[in-house]
Formats: structure tokens, sequence, C-alpha cells
């Protein structure tokens, strides 16, 4: 016997969803977490595009030792805008000097504004956001923090 009314609307209770729907969605938030290990001294980043009023969420646990987090806006310095110029113009054929500098010399990260360098310990779970003021190029930082014996 079924108490739904001809026409009437159907409590959330009584849906049901098919084996197919129940993994695709698994599968889904499957894909959108990644693993990742930190060592000493290792560090893992990750970088986000993002124009302005967007979101920068984050999901991520701790589960053995220390990580240090951060969010911080990439900045491009001009001798970076002058190299890519550089190599365009060698695809056009054109010869430039090019000037020996390391690929961090080409940018520098700056802490965005409301966010600080944390550190999480064993067992912290961690969610956060960041909403965007400034478009461009954010990077979330994970370092694996060694502790400091006395």
């Amino acid at each position: 016997q079924c108490d739904i009314e001809c026409n009437g609307l159907v409590p959330k209770e009584d849906y049901t969803r098919s084996r197919e729907d129940i993994l695709e969605k698994e599968a889904g938030l499957q894909s959108l977490y990644k693993n990742e290990t930190l060592r000493k001294g290792e560090v893992h980043e990750v970088l986000v595009e993002a124009d302005v009023e967007g979101v920068i969420t984050w999901d991520f646990d701790c589960v053995l030792g220390e990580v240090q987090f951060s969010v911080s806006l990439r900045t491009f310095s001009q001798a970076h805008c002058n190299s890519s110029l550089a190599a365009m113009a060698q695809m056009a054929g054109i010869t430039t000097p090019s000037p020996t500098q390391s690929p961090t010399d080409h940018y520098t990260d700056e802490i965005v504004e409301d966010s600080t360098v944390t550190v999480y310990q064993e067992g912290d779970s961690v969610q956060g956001s960041y909403y965007v003021s400034r478009p461009g190029s954010y990077v979330l930082t994970w370092s694996h923090v060694t502790s400091t014996a006395s």
C-alpha cells in the first residue's frame, strides 16, 4: 500500500535511488579528494586561478604529525612578464638576450588578508574558505612541520 496521494508531493524519505546513482555519486566524491604524504622538509602546493567574488575552499585531515597551511596570492614580477614576451618573440623568430634567473625570481607569494599561516596537529580535520577580493593565482600550501625537541 502506498500513502502518497495521486499528483501529491513525495516525501524525501520515500525517494529511492538506483545502485548506479549511488556508485556514481561516490566516485564523484572520490575524484574531488587527493591523498598527499608530506615527509620532513616537503611542501605541497595547489595553484588555483580565481576571479573576483569567487570562493576557494579546502578540506583536509592531518593524519600523522603536524602540518602548516597557508593561502597566498601569487604575483608575478616584471621580469617574468618580460621573459614571457621574450618567449613569444623567440617563437616569432626575433632574438633577444635572455637573463639568467631561477624560476622563483619570477613571482612572490603574499599571505592573503584575513588569513594566517596555521599549524594543525595530528587528528585535526580542517575545512575552510576564502572569498576572493582580487583576481589572480592563489596558492594553497601545506608543509611538514618538524617538532623541535627541548
